[in-house]
Formats: structure tokens, C-alpha cells, sequence
């Protein structure tokens, strides 16, 4: 199962959902309780881009580690490349009812760490 969905959309309600169901599913609290986020980090290339190669890698992690389903950041940026993988695996994309209260509830949430250990403030919203 691929969640292509950013996180603050209901994606650990859905991850709880699939682990009830029999999933192995990856999250983000997964790279970071189990301290994956180095290998998150190796994707970006320099110019800004994502490493092909990198890439592969960590997927191929992903499922040696026994995870057969992803939700929220940072596998939901890679639904596409998941999906090259398995053209037949599901794939669910959670929203929010706005972009206005996704961003808001970012803010409110995980988005918040982010800003202050950068020690800035928030951009202002960007109209919709």
C-alpha cells in the first residue's frame, strides 16, 4: 500500500487502520524512532534534485526491513518511484478539506519544531 498523502491528513489514523489490517507500514515516527532520517537525507543531491540512486537504496531498505505499506512524509514524496515498483499495490491519497487548514494544522503541529530550530519565523501564507 502506498500512502501518497503529506502527514496532517489522517495519515497515522491510516496507518493504525493498516497495521490493524496485517500491514508492516512506515511512517514518519518510524525514521525517526528507529533513526532512518540519515538515509532520508542522502536522497537530495547538491543542485537540489533526488538521487536516483539513493532512492533505490532506501526503498530497497524499506522493504528488507519487512515494511510492505508507507504512509505520511517522507516515503509520500516517492509514490511515484513506489509505484514503478509495484504497479499493482494500492495506492490511497489522504487530504485535507483545504489547503488554508492544512497548512494551519501544519503550523500548529510538526511544522512547528521545523521553524524554530531553523530559528525563523514562518513565511507568511501564500494565497491559494
Amino acid at each position: 500500500v502506498i500512502g501518497a498523502g503529506f502527514g496532517r491528513t489522517g495519515t497515522n489514523s491510516l496507518k493504525l487502520a493498516l497495521t490493524r489490517l496485517g500491514y508492516q507500514t512506515y511512517h514518519m515516527e518510524d525514521a525517526v524512532i528507529r533513526g532512518h532520517l540519515s538515509y532520508w537525507a542522502r536522497l537530495r543531491t547538491p543542485e537540489g534534485g533526488t538521487d536516483p540512486e539513493e532512492v533505490t537504496r532506501v526503498l530497497d531498505l524499506l522493504s528488507a526491513w519487512g515494511y510492505n505499506a508507507s504512509v505520511d512524509f517522507p516515503t509520500c514524496v516517492l509514490f511515484k518511484e513506489q509505484m514503478r515498483r509495484a504497479p499493482e499495490a494500492m495506492v490511497i491519497l489522504s487530504v485535507r478539506k483545504s489547503a488554508e487548514t492544512w497548512a494551519e494544522s501544519f503550523l500548529d503541529t510538526i511544522g512547528r519544531p521545523e521553524f524554530t530550530e531553523a530559528g525563523g519565523e514562518p513565511p507568511p501564507p501564500r494565497p491559494v
